[in-house]
């Protein structure tokens, strides 16, 4: 750095980290805030998504009992007017002998009304197995579609999460380069002000005489002669040679400084890549 007032641009430099880092910190914030809430508003809907099936599940395997229900008893249960007139039976002592199978299957093909019942009984049967069968179909294709969906909400989270984190590790990472890149500003702006501070006590010592004694002691005489003239030149000579020396050193220390530093994020961008 070759500039007369470093600290200026070091200043600026300094003012762009910090805003950078505000900038950097109000993301992770709005980061991690907006996590937790997707992921609340996820699992609601997930939840939402399963008692709507539920709902469905459990409606049709009502209307499946009932119906099933509906048509067995229809089939088992006499009529009402017939139940009314039954009557319970009373035991006798007559005996009378009962019909062959194949007398009775004879006398079922026989009598017209019995076919007529044996064909609407199984006209009814197999409409009740057809229902029971359209049933099975829906209610699996129903659970097939639950699978899906809840396989689909499960993978979307998982990218979404695993998103944010990326996410998140940038920013943290990011803010962590901001925040060695302030701290060495600070230190570069330090040394500076600390130059800056011995180079103004210096320059007023160009006004004096140094002596060659051991503590070296500076005075002005009250009247210059030629010999007072040379000794002041040469005293201002070697200040302005060692404040050069010191301007050169000051250089050499704030470029090493900011090397240090990009060492540093060097360092971090390996360890990340790890």
């Amino acid at each position: 750095m070759t500039t007369n007032n470093p600290i200026f641009g070091l200043q600026r430099d300094l003012d762009n980290a910090r805003d950078s880092l505000i900038i950097i910190n109000d993301s992770i914030k709005r980061i991690v805030g907006r996590s937790k809430n997707e992921k609340d508003c996820r699992l609601d809907n997930r939840n939402d998504i399963i008692a709507f099936n539920k709902s469905i599940l459990s409606t049709s395997l009502n209307k499946r009992t009932n119906d099933s229900k509906s048509v067995f008893n229809r089939l088992s249960s006499p009529p009402l007017k017939q139940a009314k007139k039954m009557k319970p039976s009373l035991t006798s002592r007559v005996i009378r002998e009962l019909p062959s199978r194949q007398e009775i299957l004879r006398a079922q093909c026989s009598d017209s009304e019995s076919i007529a019942r044996n064909r609407r009984m199984f006209g009814a049967l197999l409409g009740t197995l057809n229902k029971f069968c359209q049933e099975e179909s829906r209610q699996k294709q129903k659970e097939e579609r639950k699978a899906q969906i809840e396989k689909k909400l499960e993978e979307q989270e998982l990218n979404e999460r695993e998103s944010l984190k990326k996410e998140r590790q940038s920013l943290f990472y990011y803010r962590k380069c901001k925040q060695i890149e302030i701290k060495c500003l600070e230190e570069r702006i330090c040394r500076v002000k600390d130059f800056e501070a011995w180079e103004t006590s210096t320059i007023n010592l160009k006004s004096y005489i140094k002596t060659k004694t051991i503590p070296s002691i500076y005075f002005k005489p009250k009247y210059l002669n030629p010999e007072t003239e040379n000794l002041l030149a040469d005293c201002n000579a070697a200040l302005s040679k060692l404040i050069t020396k010191k301007r050169r050193d000051l250089d050499d220390d704030l470029n090493a400084m900011k090397d240090s530093h990009q060492i540093t994020e060097l360092d971090m961008d390996d360890c990340a890549n790890l």
